[in-house]
């Protein structure tokens, strides 16, 4: 076994748990994504010395009659709460997060996350299905990250679970839009 296999495993949070978590839908609170919002902008500011966005003219140029699936790599914590950002501060549009083990952490369904099991195909597609509903309205947005799990920015090769596929065979219309988030840490 190398050492890359003893840091990171391949087999997603969920799956190491027993039994099957029930579906949590998103459930927006304005008055807690105001207040997310100021959090989310203070933790970035105060972690962050900058945050550049490269080729935000490309998002602009998506087709506005169709929803958008904006899907990343997954390197570390701060994953979902840029994704967040982006979406709320730079974007301006309502985003839905796919999170796996929301049972954690359930008031994160207030900001706009729903659930995904791995354990269960059945409790899956019930994800995968929730997101067509959420796409079937050209102001519907969603954020995936397809690996399923969290991998060193450098891992390869770089493995998508075939979530984004089902959505899309689903659907007449949808903006796919690739985010790559890096990380320089300085200090």
């Amino acid at each position: 076994m190398s050492k890359e296999e003893l840091l990171y495993n391949n087999i997603p949070p969920s799956l190491h748990r027993s039994g099957v978590d029930p579906f949590i839908e998103a459930k927006e609170n304005p008055f807690c994504q105001t207040i997310f919002d100021l959090i989310a902008t203070y933790l970035i500011k105060k972690n962050f010395y900058s945050l550049k966005i490269k080729n935000k003219e490309n998002f602009q140029n998506r087709n506005p009659e169709a929803a958008s699936i904006f899907y990343a790599q997954h390197h570390c914590w701060w994953d979902g709460m840029i994704g967040y950002y982006l979406g709320r501060k730079i974007f301006n549009i309502t985003l839905k997060i796919m999170v796996e083990e929301l049972v954690k952490c359930p008031w994160l369904s207030t900001l706009g996350a729903f659930s995904v099991d791995k354990k269960s195909p059945k409790s899956a597609i019930k994800a995968l299905d929730y997101s067509i509903e959420v796409l079937k309205n050209p102001d519907g947005n969603i954020w995936l990250f397809p690996q399923g799990i969290i991998n060193p920015p450098d891992h390869r090769p770089i493995k998508f679970a075939n979530g984004i596929s089902y959505i899309c065979e689903r659907l007449k219309n949808v903006n796919l839009i690739p985010v790559g988030i890096k990380y320089v840490f300085l200090r």
